[in-house]
């Protein structure tokens, strides 16, 4: 006699197989094509201009900030700076390729069929990241060439920190993405986070020293915590627990904007994600 359960099993399973197949095969489809459509690898004067010059730039831009401000410890803010650089890379190298599945219409068809598509987003990263961690890398170096008690163990620490960064990166260029496809700029949210995150999460100036009021606005934000860090608090996971919680309650935020502008072209008051 034919057991039921014999036969409901290995169809679960087949099912199972398949779905993780279909998955792994878009995320690697995915980040391919997003190596492949990089601009960064245009010409080498591309790639040397975006992985190195700019981002030590950026970090040296701090520092002489910080030195005019008579800022007490200028080591600390090239570190903040450089985490928050590579933070801001992820974000707009994601929202970039964003971009471009949205005027190649790939975009609209991933997340008309699906509310979430773990696969896309993660294939869609994979190009970002690499990128900003090798990024991280030379500003995270210059930042500790510039110090002047060259503090190993800070080094480390900062080392460390970066993973968290190009985490929550990931996570705001969801959310940037998201907030951007009802506007005509696709690069409006990534703007936007480039220009406020060093402010919110005290990149010159400690948020501690901050009016009430924005202390509390800037707990909110992703790396605030983190980079919280650097003033001599010991790293721990329940500090960079919560940055990590925030980034993923942006990233939800992002994705429910994301199927609001699905339905809303479904429902015709919404002309195109373009």
């Amino acid at each position: 006699m034919l057991n039921t359960r014999d036969v409901v099993e290995p169809r679960s399973s087949v099912h199972e197989m398949s779905f993780k197949s279909a998955a792994l095969n878009r995320f690697t489809s995915t980040a391919k094509a997003g190596f492949h459509s990089s601009t960064v690898f245009a010409t080498l004067g591309t790639s040397v201009v975006t992985l190195l010059v700019l981002p030590v730039l950026d970090v040296v831009f701090d520092i002489l900030l910080g030195a005019d401000l008579s800022a007490p410890d200028l080591t600390r803010i090239a570190y903040s700076g450089a985490l928050i650089a590579l933070t801001v890379s992820v974000c707009s190298g994601l929202v970039s390729r964003v971009a471009q599945d949205r005027s190649l219409g790939i975009f609209l068809e991933v997340h008309t069929h699906r509310r979430f598509d773990f696969s896309y987003w993660m294939g869609a990263a994979v190009v970002p990241c690499a990128l900003a961690f090798f990024t991280g890398i030379v500003v995270i170096a210059t930042a500790f060439i510039s110090s002047t008690d060259h503090d190993v163990t800070l080094l480390l620490h900062v080392l460390g920190l970066a993973l968290v960064g190009i985490v929550v990166g990931v996570m705001l260029g969801i959310f940037a993405s998201g907030i951007a496809l009802k506007q005509s700029n696709p690069y409006i949210g990534a703007n936007m986070i480039a220009s406020f995150l060093p402010i919110f999460v005290g990149v010159l100036v400690p948020v501690k020293y901050y009016p009430t009021w924005l202390q509390h606005v800037c707990h909110i934000v992703p790396m605030s915590h983190t980079i919280r860090i650097l003033d001599g608090n010991n790293p721990s996971f329940g500090t960079i627990g919560i940055d990590l919680l925030l980034g993923v309650i942006w990233a939800l935020a992002g994705i429910l904007f994301v199927n609001h502008s699905v339905k809303a072209l479904r429902n015709g008051t919404q002309q195109s994600l373009l």
